[in-house]
């Protein structure tokens, strides 16, 4: 991590930041008014529920991926260029895949195992999605089923083509929580506020807060862009 982890982020930032999480469930679209600062991000769910037959379910079970999808077709011709393309920070889980949730700690296992599944399948659909768009190899042995990605989703009209897509960071949190941000104290207590580690796996990654993934992207992500650029990072503890 860079020394300016410790820095308190721009409040103004930090609301235009939590303005990108507006979804349109009708419409599985987002609106992420952030021009000045010249990218997106995203972290959306559906319902979850729970019935006797299906165990936790989502509803409806691919909202992140298929909303990535419609955000990844719309980009205008005019930013499909490199050069003018905005920068895209998309957030996922650090247990999108089945080697990822092998080295979770033990004792989140059963949360992940028995209570996100549906959660992990749909956040697994929005990295093949990325590594595909980004032309990134995939090396995992894990494929979104159907009702994630269709078997025709490559052609999905206006997608961006293989590799096309330059200018992307993937953030993968460890358990979401709502506590404070440990980056606002960074700079009394010297202490590096959390952990950050370009891979899908993190020894003992249990949880961070919402508003310190807020405050990694204010304030090491945008600034350090280069830093970051074309990875996926685990961010925890």
């Amino acid at each position: 991590m860079s020394g300016k982890a410790g820095r308190r982020p721009s409040r103004p930032a930090l609301a235009k930041l939590m303005s990108c999480f507006s979804l349109s469930v009708r419409t599985s679209s987002f609106v992420c008014p952030l021009d000045d600062l010249n990218f997106t991000a995203a972290n959306l769910g559906g319902n979850l529920n729970i019935s006797i037959s299906r165990g936790f379910y989502l509803d409806p079970p691919n909202l992140c991926t298929h909303s990535l999808l419609n955000l990844l077709s719309t980009i205008p011709g005019s930013l499909r260029a490199p050069e003018t393309q905005p920068r895209f920070i998309i957030v996922t889980s650090m247990a999108a895949t089945s080697e990822s949730q092998g080295a979770l700690p033990l004792i989140l296992k059963p949360l992940y195992y028995a209570v996100l599944p549906a959660t992990l399948a749909d956040k697994l659909g929005m990295e093949r999605v990325l590594s595909h768009c980004a032309g990134w190899s995939w090396s995992f042995k894990d494929e979104p089923s159907n009702d994630i990605l269709p078997q025709s989703w490559q052609s999905t009209p206006r997608l961006p083509s293989q590799g096309e897509l330059k200018n992307v960071v993937i953030v993968r949190p460890a358990v979401l929580t709502d506590g404070e941000s440990r980056g606002d104290e960074a700079g009394t207590t010297g202490k590096a506020p959390y952990r950050t580690k370009k891979d899908m796996i993190m020894g003992s990654a249990y949880r961070v807060s919402r508003k310190d993934v807020a405050h990694f992207v204010v304030e090491e992500v945008l600034p350090n862009w280069s830093e970051w650029e074309g990875s996926g990072v685990v961010l925890a503890y």
